[in-house]
């Protein structure tokens, strides 16, 4: 998303200084059948937002995803809990765009937000048989990705390599 005017790029920055504190990025990672070790898994960069100010969420929805992508509303579990409003957008295109627009104004998320991007940028989904499953070497590499963004945040900020080993 571009930048039109000054007021946009203050909007910007304001969300992402919320979203540096309330905002979550990343790569799931799904295990469909453990009884079919012939299954890989599934990996998806997200982008999700939680907050007990539906007004907040709903901006985040509203600028990145006008159309659709829900707010899920989660009720207290316990008395005296507010009520969380969700929103979660996944997509490797939309990721992308979300983050690339976050990126200049994040402090906390910036390393994340970097590896998110490089993961989805460089994630191969054609040239594969869906019954074949995902070519070893993608496979190696998304769980690279996945397991460079468990690690502990002050080790996120050391810049990643771009080679992955094989």
């Amino acid at each position: 998303m571009k930048q039109d005017n000054q007021r946009q790029a203050v909007l910007y920055a304001y969300m992402a200084g919320i979203f540096d504190g309330e905002g979550s990025v990343g790569i799931s990672r799904v295990i469909r059948d453990k009884k079919r070790p012939d299954w890989s898994p599934r990996y998806s960069a997200y982008v999700s937002f939680v907050n007990t100010n539906k007004e907040v969420v709903e901006l985040f929805r509203k600028t990145f995803t006008p159309s659709y992508q829900p707010i899920i509303e989660h009720q207290p579990p316990h008395t005296g809990y507010k009520t969380q409003y969700r929103w979660r957008t996944p997509g490797n295109k939309l990721v992308i765009e979300i983050l690339e627009t976050l990126l200049p104004y994040l402090r906390v998320k910036k390393a994340r937000a970097r590896l998110v991007i490089a993961y989805c940028k460089g994630k191969q989904v054609d040239g594969f048989k869906r019954r074949g499953g995902v070519p070893p070497k993608e496979l190696r590499r998304r769980e690279r990705y996945y397991s460079l963004l468990r690690m502990q945040p002050q080790r996120l900020n050391e810049e990643p390599r771009n080679s992955v080993k094989r």
